[in-house]
This record gives structure tokens, C-alpha cells and sequence, in this order.
């Protein structure tokens, strides 16, 4: 992500210095600050190829260098403080804090060092009287580098927070999934399933709410993998998957919790309804064929399901009685279902 935003400030870097250029050739020709600029662009793209081949702290370091040495040459040699050019060491504690690795103690101290250095440099260029300017500018020229510096400091500020803002986004998004979901099978994981379901016991208990719980388990799965080996026997789970969730309401919450176990928390669903649809998922998935690398596999599910009632202080507690149903679906001969 720090390499993205390496990419970013390098890119804007480049632009805003073919701008200044732009203008410096066109409207104010001062030929030490194009020198310069034109070198800056250069080694600004050097510093793209760098960064293509990895070597991150050498550009880290070589970004964060040459911009507080450029700012000072321009602060304190070509423009007086009316251009507004000092405003650009703002940029230096962003780019300091976005691209160091602050978890790193020397690159934080590094980082902080040179976010204390801008802020001194600011504000001696604004309270202290800097006579040794190589330009006098014409009144027109310093309101035009004015406005041209005002802008092209608040534009890419704005942007690269934007950018880091939604990267933060979306790396929380991505953290969020990864934490939520189990990854073979792209269903909720066991945490999803007991949160929920403490939830769940939470609204039965207030607002009497009916749900009911289900766990199922893939009949004989040890003998599909030793079969057909591991990587049919993930398939299998994957296809199974889709098939329930194919079945199931939005609503509803579907996990896996271990090897080829999963659960339903079906919302709004009374005793009777609760065991129907849990009879029909049974057949349904009796009835599919799982065509997988040129095998055809037909499985079973066992079925356990518990209705909630005020008995049950919480959501482990139906958990509990929802697997004795389970396995008494097992010890009596597979392919059913128990309600208790």
C-alpha cells in the first residue's frame, strides 16, 4: 500500500515540476529554477524505475531529501514568502507519515525529525526578514506564482489523502472479509455464526422472536477424501456450499465451523417450518450430483436442529442441544434429520 502512495506523491511530484517548468519557460524565465526543475523531473522518473526494481528506502529517503532541499532553495533564494511557495513544506509531514514505516523506530524518528525541520522552516520564512533573493518580481508575476503555488499545494494534498483515505477503505473492507469468512468455502465463519446468534437470543428473548438452529454434517466425508483424494473432497465442500446458499434466505446466517460441518441460523422460522425446510435441504442435497474432475459423487448430510425457547440462557447453549441432534442423526443411521 506504501508503494502505491510512493507512486502517487513521485507522479504528482513529476507533474507539478512540468508545470512550474511550463511556466518558468514561458511567462518567467528564470533559468537557475528551470535548470533545476528539469533535473528534479529526472530524477523523479529515475525514482519511478527505482522503485520498479524494490528499492523502496532508497527512494523513500531520496523523495523526502530532495523535496525539503528543493523547498528550501525556492524559499529562501527565488521567491519571497507573498509567492505563497512556502506552503508547500505542508507537504513534507504527509509525505513523511504516508510513506515511512512508522512501525519502524528510525523511520518514525526519521519521519518526526523531518516534520519538525518543514515546520521550522515555515515559520522562519514567514517571521524573519530573507534579503539575499536572487529575483525581484514584478508585482503581476508574484500574484500569478501565487496562485499557481496555492493550487498546486492543495490539489495534491487533497488527493493524496483521498487516496490514502480510500486505500485505508479498502484494506479495512479486505481485513474485515478475511476476519469474517472462511476461506475455502467463501460462507461466514464460526465467529460470524456465534455473534450472530448471540444476537439472535438477544432479539427472541426481547422482542420473542422465533429462529431456529441447524448443524449438518457431510456423511462418510473421510472415505470421499480417501477416495478421491483432498482436493475433490474441497471441491465437494465448495459445491455443497453453494448449493445450501442457493437454498437459503438473505436473512439467514450460513457457517462453516470445521472440516465439514456447517450451521444455519434460520431467522424468523417457527418449529414446524424449521424442520420442514431442514428436511427439504436434506433431500436436496441427496438428491445432487456432484460432478467434480470427471467423478460422479453423490453425498448425504446428518441434520440437527433446535428451536429456540426461553430455556436457553444463550446461543452456546443451543449450539450444545443442536449437536446432540447431530450425532443421534448419525447413530441411527445417517441421512436424517433429529429435532430436539
Amino acid at each position: 500500500y506504501k508503494v502505491h502512495i510512493l507512486n502517487v506523491i513521485i507522479g504528482l511530484v513529476i507533474i507539478s515540476s512540468t508545470l512550474y517548468l511550463s511556466i518558468y519557460l514561458l511567462v518567467a524565465p528564470f533559468k537557475p529554477a528551470i535548470v533545476v526543475h528539469a533535473v528534479y523531473i529526472c530524477y523523479h522518473i529515475f525514482l519511478l524505475f527505482m522503485l520498479k526494481k524494490k528499492f523502496y528506502m532508497f527512494v523513500k529517503l531520496s523523495v523526502l531529501i530532495t523535496f525539503i532541499c528543493q523547498l528550501t532553495l525556492g524559499v529562501y533564494f527565488w521567491f519571497p514568502v507573498g509567492t505563497g511557495y512556502n506552503l508547500f513544506y505542508y507537504m513534507v509531514p504527509m509525505a513523511s507519515f504516508l510513506i515511512m514505516n512508522i512501525g519502524n523506530k528510525y523511520e518514525r524518528i526519521f519521519a518526526i525529525f523531518l516534520s519538525i525541520l518543514a515546520t521550522v522552516l515555515f515559520l522562519s520564512s514567514v517571521y524573519f526578514d530573507i534579503s539575499f533573493y536572487i529575483y525581484d518580481l514584478e508585482p503581476e508575476v508574484l500574484r500569478f506564482i501565487h496562485a499557481v503555488t496555492v493550487l498546486s499545494t492543495i490539489l495534491p494534498g487533497t488527493f493524496i489523502i483521498y487516496r490514502y483515505t480510500v486505500g485505508l477503505e479498502q484494506q479495512h473492507t479486505e481485513l474485515r472479509i478475511l476476519a469474517n469468512t472462511d476461506a475455502l468455502t467463501q460462507v461466514s465463519n464460526r465467529r460470524v455464526l456465534f455473534e450472530q446468534g448471540e444476537q439472535e437470543v438477544y432479539l427472541a428473548k426481547k422482542y420473542h422472536h422465533e429462529f431456529s438452529l441447524i448443524e449438518l454434517d457431510i456423511d462418510f466425508f473421510k472415505n470421499v477424501n480417501d477416495s478421491y483424494g483432498h482436493p475433490v473432497g474441497d471441491q465437494i465442500l465448495i459445491e455443497l456450499s453453494n448449493l445450501i446458499r442457493h437454498h437459503i434466505r438473505k436473512e439467514d446466517t450460513f457457517s462453516r465451523h470445521g472440516g465439514e460441518e456447517f450451521a444455519i441460523i434460520v431467522r424468523k422460522t417457527d418449529r414446524v417450518t424449521g424442520l420442514a425446510f431442514a428436511n427439504k435441504l436434506r433431500e436436496v442435497i441427496s438428491e445432487h450430483l456432484f460432478d467434480i474432475n470427471e467423478h460422479e459423487i453423490n453425498i448425504t448430510v446428518s441434520i440437527g436442529i433446535t428451536q429456540y425457547e426461553h430455556k436457553y440462557e444463550s446461543f452456546d447453549a443451543m449450539m450444545l442441544v443442536a449437536d446432540k441432534a447431530l450425532y443421534e442423526a448419525k447413530n441411527h443411521g445417517r441421512n436424517r434429520v433429529v429435532m430436539k
